[in-house]
């Protein structure tokens, strides 16, 4: 079974590769957001708002492109410098990503001096932010506002699979720009990044599913699905919801927990909620309040195959059969969304049709989400920008500041940080209070062995209590264990959890979770023999029975 972890296991990597043949080459994704530096409620609000451009370099593993001191500052400008012009606005970045992609950098090895090039594959932006640095429309009830595809808007309204036959591609690209009418094409003007080589608008596609799903197409469907179940079926109350959300056992998710939600917002289409608040409150969503809702509720339909549709996009490795079913279950989503809402669909809604096909282009949509580069924007442009009153040229101001900053890096030459690192007091493996529960399943000499019951490895937090995921039996149903020790690393010897074993019952998928037993069985497992790295924690549903609800699909 074909899978892809990483944007270099795509086959877009071919194409690279034939460009810069015998050459050695670093991918680059470029990052764009328009950022508001003062109280956007204020009176000054979008004055000073800033044009924000980072870039990294996307052969990192990416454990280290989730750092956020990994993600590099390109260039400050003022917004409204871009408005005027996109081309005078990124000049100073296209001609130095040309002399990047033609003449690379010489750099110093043990093997000698080695020139590198370096090649732009993805523009990383929100909706808005892509189409306006890449001349398309930026008006989403426009006739053509896909970047995609030319199918008009109308149509996009109840259209449920996407349509091979009117993707954009570089002719009728390039047909579009001469024919200079957006109301026909979608196309405002030229796209600048298209004068590089290694970039063209039609070829290097990218969505995010953060703007797109978690602060857009979960809104519409929950607010929809909320507002049936609560007003006009009564299978619960305003008051029960939120009972519910205030006292769910959120565990390490603790930072995730949604604020209040009222009627008000549920009849609005958009609930007060940030996007990892919202990533929580759809997975388990079925565990807080899906006993009150009876099987095969059509409402209930929707929301099951909206938490499908996000275990599958959020999954950090890409498989074929995987993306086959995504197409059917978007098909499936949207028959719901038009049967229960008793409207359109919305563009957001239209963007989806494309993630099966984009997922096969560039790897796992959660490598590339702008969620850790928004992150980028507080301690470079808020704080900043806080610490200083004078609002006189504030993108030089910033930059400056930056600059010192990674100067302050280099020259320390502190390198990557280690892949291991304890967070909790180490413990001697003998003095572990449940050695006796384990002791047999350790190698000889384990005497001198240290646990920890917190730890971070590869930057992913991993905590006594969490739930892993570590085999697969009968039915493809996931073998769970509780995380109860974790042994420090040896030379030869990488990270081992020490686990007692849940029985996996098997998946409800009125709740979406799964139900398990706990057993008197423990186990030994290394951290590379995972199913899945990212770590769940078991919660106890209404029946008293324990559940887990994973983050992305098994």
């Amino acid at each position: 079974m074909e899978e892809v972890k990483t944007w270099l296991e795509d086959h877009q990597l071919g194409d690279l590769v034939h460009l810069f043949e015998h050459k050695t080459v670093f991918p680059l994704f470029l990052y764009f957001d328009d950022v508001e530096p003062d109280n956007q409620t204020g009176s000054h609000s979008r004055v000073h708002s800033l044009g924000a451009v980072y870039y990294e370099v996307a052969c990192l593993p990416q454990h280290l492109l989730s750092s956020l001191e990994n993600i590099f500052v390109a260039a400050f400008f003022l917004s409204d410098d871009r408005h005027l012009n996109n081309g005078k606005a990124f000049a100073d970045i296209l001609n130095d990503l040309k002399d990047l992609e033609t003449n690379g950098i010489t750099i110093q090895t043990e093997a000698g001096d080695q020139r590198i090039h370096f090649a732009l594959c993805l523009l990383l932006a929100d909706n808005l932010g892509f189409h306006s640095i890449t001349g398309l429309v930026e008006s989403f009830s426009a006739n053509f506002f896909c970047r995609f595809c030319k199918q008009h808007r109308l149509i996009t309204q109840s259209q449920k699979r996407e349509d091979p036959q009117i993707l954009r591609n570089i002719q009728n690209y390039e047909m579009d720009v001469l024919n200079n009418d957006c109301s026909l094409t979608g196309v405002k003007s030229n796209c600048i990044w298209n004068v590089l080589s290694s970039f063209h608008i039609t070829i290097n596609q990218y969505l995010d599913f953060m703007h797109d799903f978690l602060e857009g197409v979960c809104h519409y469907d929950l607010c929809a699905i909320l507002d049936q179940i609560i007003s006009f079926d009564g299978f619960l109350s305003i008051d029960t919801l939120n009972e519910r959300v205030q006292y769910f056992d959120y565990g390490p998710d603790s930072g995730n927990k949604p604020s209040m939600i009222t009627m008000n917002d549920i009849k609005k289409d958009k609930m007060k909620m940030n996007a990892s608040e919202m990533f929580f409150f759809c997975r388990n969503l079925g565990l807080m309040v899906g006993h009150l809702v009876p099987e095969g509720d059509d409402s209930w339909k929707l929301y099951v195959a909206l938490n499908e549709i996000l275990s599958i996009i959020s999954a950090p490795v890409v498989h074929q059969n995987s993306t086959d079913y995504l197409v059917t279950l978007i098909a499936e989503h949207h028959e719901l969304y038009l049967k229960v809402c008793g409207t359109t669909l919305k563009p957001k809604h239209h963007f989806m049709l494309h993630y099966p096909r984009i997922r096969n282009l560039i790897g796992p949509l959660i490598n590339v989400w702008c969620m850790r580069l928004d992150r980028k924007h507080r301690p470079i442009i808020k704080l900043s920008s806080k610490n200083t009153t004078c609002r006189k040229n504030l993108p030089l101001t910033i930059a400056k500041k930056y600059a010192l900053t990674l100067c302050a890096r280099l020259f320390s030459q502190t390198g990557f940080p280690k892949d291991f690192q304890s967070v909790s007091k180490e413990c001697r493996i003998l003095d572990c209070e449940d050695y006796l529960n384990f002791r047999f399943l350790l190698p000889d000499g384990h005497e001198n062995l240290m646990v920890f019951k917190k730890a971070t490895f590869l930057d992913i937090s991993y905590k006594s209590g969490m739930a892993l995921a570590y085999n697969y039996y009968e039915e493809n149903l996931p073998l769970f264990g509780i995380l109860r020790w974790i042994v420090e690393p040896e030379d030869n010897i990488g990270l081992r959890f020490i686990l007692s074993v849940l029985h996996t019952v098997g998946f409800s998928d009125h709740l979406q979770c799964y139900e398990v037993k706990p057993t008197e069985v423990w186990f030994i497992q290394r951290h590379d023999s995972l199913v899945s790295f990212y770590p769940s924690f078991p919660r106890t549903g209404a029946d008293g029975t324990s559940y887990i609800t994973f983050k992305h699909c098994l």
